[in-house]
């Protein structure tokens, strides 16, 4: 419903110019919301700063609304438009809302807890298994595209591309993954075979990104073939392994 209302709040900034101030707030909300939908940048969390700027477009329009009420200044005509762009912006609201938490209210009234956990909470089967199969000192890295932290009951490494630590981005071979990941006392760890090649992210105008993520499964693969780590589980689509308490070794012979 803000975004709804925010466009009549454009129109009123742009014509009246008492309201020049507000004229790059506008700007940044077309400019943003133009490029999230049609230039490739799009994932839904994207567009939750867009409901700041659109709140206070909309209230624009919402004041300018009451004021008119209040005044009378409102046409027969304008008011007979006000009243269905008003009627749908709910509607649409309300079905939205109902199309999003209807099942999730059924699922609770008919399932268990865990039922319903693994139903609807994104990845927490993966850290339920974790919190029941790692002891409480270890260190657990994670990556990539598969996120539990929220209820992770462990500590945890994010292993991204842009993670601040660690530099796993220029890590070059296997052993180099290894000696990285014990740097940074990870202990567990959790890889989700992400098939960057057939979904639309990363884009083809990431190269780093994806020879990244290539570098990243081939040493995770050859780790585990020269069984310098054991694999624990598959869960979720995640491959849980535990690195080797102490030195490494090398490669079994």
């Amino acid at each position: 419903m803000p975004l709804l209302l925010s466009l009549p709040g454009i129109g009123l900034v742009a014509l009246a110019k008492r309201r020049r101030p507000a004229w790059p707030l506008a700007a940044i909300l077309l400019v943003y919301g133009a490029l999230t939908l049609f230039a490739g940048f799009w994932s839904p969390r994207y567009f939750l700063c867009l409901l700041v700027l659109a709140a206070v477009l909309g209230a624009l329009a919402l004041d300018a609304g009451a004021a008119a009420l209040a005044s009378r200044r409102l046409t027969r005509a304008g008011a007979w438009l006000l009243a269905p762009a008003l009627a749908g912006a709910g509607a649409l609201a309300l079905s939205r809302q109902v199309e999003t938490f209807g099942p999730v209210l059924t699922d609770l009234r008919r399932l268990d807890r865990r039922a319903f956990l693994d139903a609807h909470v994104d990845f927490w089967k993966l850290a339920d298994w974790l919190n029941q199969n790692s002891r409480k000192d270890d260190r657990i890295g994670i990556g990539v595209n598969v996120q539990p932290f929220y209820y992770l009951e462990r500590s945890y490494f994010h292993i991204h591309p842009a993670s601040e630590k660690g530099d796993l981005l220029h890590a070059a071979s296997p052993e180099d993954f290894l000696q990285r990941f014990r740097r940074l006392g990870i202990t567990v760890l959790v890889i989700y075979r992400w098939n960057y090649e057939r979904n639309s992210l990363p884009p083809p105008g990431a190269p780093h990104l994806q020879a990244f993520l290539k570098r990243l499964y081939n040493g995770v693969n050859t780790l585990r073939r020269q069984k310098r780590i054991r694999h624990l589980a598959d869960v979720s689509g995640a491959a849980v392994y535990r690195l080797p308490d102490g030195a490494d070794t090398g490669p079994a012979p």
